[in-house]
């Protein structure tokens, strides 16, 4: 590692929030899974140690190819281990100047065929198998995946063919185009590739955009934020895999900056880890609203108006909704894959009390516990940002909703607006 790596890698660890660790998480350090003494052909395993089979996750950490460590991953590690995976953090030779991005491929193939040939000390299960990749940890992620699909790319590497492949893939603030045309990226690329890289048919696969493999990526995770410099990246990859029709998800939240999730994995959004679990678990996520969703917005919330004997009138009393990003303090979207089924917001009054808004559920998610996870969600996020009290109008012909904000917490209140249509008023106190 260059000194200049080194020293971000220290600041970096400094950043670690071992708060979030729990001591039921059995740790085992420094295993090697090449045969050597290289302390960077090792691996440390989180698991919670009891009779349960759980899934695997193998975790690649970031450092732009040529700093940092498994160790950096530690939290995000610990974290995944108490949701029920049995995570492997690698560790891979860093390049430039004596090895480069091909093998820490290599590394990872040695790395994974390890971890599936030892996974039942684990009770590790090798037919549930996730990767992440943080930052260019997501370009080592994406190839090992694709190696696992590709019996062209393992020829073109010189592996040996697998009896595995990948159900899920996160990628943390990832370095997804590195191949892009810049003098930064050019030189990032002379220094941790060989000389003549272009010219190898192992170079080819990582050009995402032009890889027909892409199709065949399983579920997959992209995680970003607005504080992170490579958030255009993330962008521009669910593009690719929308246009290759790859089941994806996308989670812009927090301000954390570059691979926040692995300094503080609850931070900012403490739901995420549970959401990215539950889209791996049956495609049900929520995210934060961005403007490709308007239209889906517009139409749910039409067709939840009309169900109701209601008219949503986005050119008059509900003109809000035309700006949703500055009317509300937060707005949340329901997804079953890309159809959109929920939404909840939450609506500034003052400085201490924001207002439930737009808390609607499709009919036939109902009864799932749904409708709990949506009110969880936006009542954990009224905590986060500091407010002390929720509100709430409503009818009592809406029994079942009266219902559900009774049991997270709402009592009756006075009335505290000059709404007509509502003989409901409640207050949740944080």
């Amino acid at each position: 590692m260059k000194d200049s790596g080194n020293k971000a890698y220290v600041k970096d660890l400094e950043r670690l929030d071992h708060s979030l660790e729990s001591n039921l998480v059995t740790v085992k350090n420094d295993v090697n899974y090449a045969g050597d003494n290289d302390a960077e052909h090792t691996l440390d395993v989180y698991y919670l140690d009891n009779d349960k089979m759980k899934p695997v996750l193998v975790d690649v950490h970031g450092g732009g190819f040529i700093s940092h460590d498994k160790k950096i991953d530690s939290v995000f590690a610990n974290v995944m281990a108490q949701k029920g995976f049995v995570v492997f953090t690698i560790n891979y030779r860093l390049a430039y100047p004596e090895h480069n991005v091909f093998d820490q491929i290599e590394d990872i193939d040695k790395a994974t065929r390890w971890i599936v040939n030892n996974a039942l000390a684990f009770k590790a299960d090798t037919s549930k198998m996730f990767i992440a990749g943080h930052s260019s940890g997501g370009v080592n992620a994406i190839a090992e995946v694709l190696l696992s699909l590709s019996e062209n790319m393992r020829s073109d590497y010189g592996f040996d063919s697998r009896n595995y492949s990948y159900n899920g893939l996160i990628l943390d603030c990832g370095l997804m185009q590195f191949y892009k045309s810049s003098v930064a990226y050019n030189g990032m690329r002379n220094m941790v590739f060989t000389k003549g890289y272009k010219d190898d048919k192992r170079y080819c696969h990582l050009m995402f955009d032009k890889n027909d493999e892409i199709m065949k990526l399983p579920s997959t995770v992209i995680i970003t934020n607005k504080s992170d410099e490579l958030k255009a990246m993330s962008y521009d990859f669910k593009k690719l895999l929308e246009r290759n029709n790859v089941k994806n998800v996308l989670f812009d939240t927090g301000s954390d900056g570059h691979m926040g999730v692995i300094f503080n994995p609850l931070s900012n959004d403490s739901t995420l880890i549970d959401d990215i679990v539950s889209f791996f678990n049956d495609g049900i996520h929520i995210v934060p609203y961005n403007d490709s969703f308007k239209q889906q917005v517009f139409d749910f919330t039409n067709k939840c108006f009309e169900e109701l004997g209601k008219k949503f009138e986005p050119d008059g009393r509900h003109d809000f909704y035309n700006n949703i990003g500055d009317n509300f303090v937060v707005f949340y979207c329901l997804f079953d894959q890309d159809k959109l089924i929920g939404t909840v917001a939450l609506k500034k009054i003052d400085e201490n009390t924001v207002e439930l808004k737009a808390m609607y559920l499709d009919r036939s998610y109902r009864g799932k516990g749904l409708g709990h996870h949506l009110m969880n969600k936006i009542v954990d996020e009224a905590k986060r940002l500091g407010y002390k009290s929720i509100v709430l109008d409503s009818m009592s012909q809406y029994k079942d909703a009266l219902r559900l904000y009774e049991r997270t917490g709402f009592k009756n209140t006075e009335q505290y607006n000059d709404n007509l249509f509502a003989d409901v008023f409640m207050k949740l106190d944080l």
